[in-house]
């Protein structure tokens, strides 16, 4: 129930904004998302935006949250752990009132 719950609340704040709908589903190849062979990790990709509109800060899972040194990742639910490189927001959101993460494979 609450994992589908935030998956449509991130699909919805993605189909009412403009901006963030553009990012989503860009086909602009320019950019590396399918003309690059290169893999890329947290830290390497293009600016990451948060469904609240803010540009992703690259940390360590372990430095996200004081009470915990691991998370998941908001989109495809993967446990992140330890010194890995996270993409986060910890502006306190009525859409994402416990931050938002993203894996550095969701957030490419």
């Amino acid at each position: 129930g609450v994992v589908f719950n935030n998956t449509i609340t991130n699909v919805c704040c993605v189909l009412n904004d403009d901006t963030l709908f553009k990012r989503a589903f860009s086909n602009d190849v320019s950019k590396g998302a399918f003309g690059n062979n290169d893999e890329k990790e947290a830290g390497d990709a293009d600016d990451a935006y948060c469904p609240c509109g803010l540009k992703l800060k690259v940390l360590q899972a372990q430095n996200c949250y004081d009470n915990s040194e691991w998370l998941y990742c908001d989109l495809c639910y993967q446990k992140i752990a330890g010194e890995t490189k996270v993409y986060h927001c910890d502006r306190k959101e009525p859409d994402h009132p416990n931050g938002y993460d993203l894996c550095g494979k969701c957030a490419t």
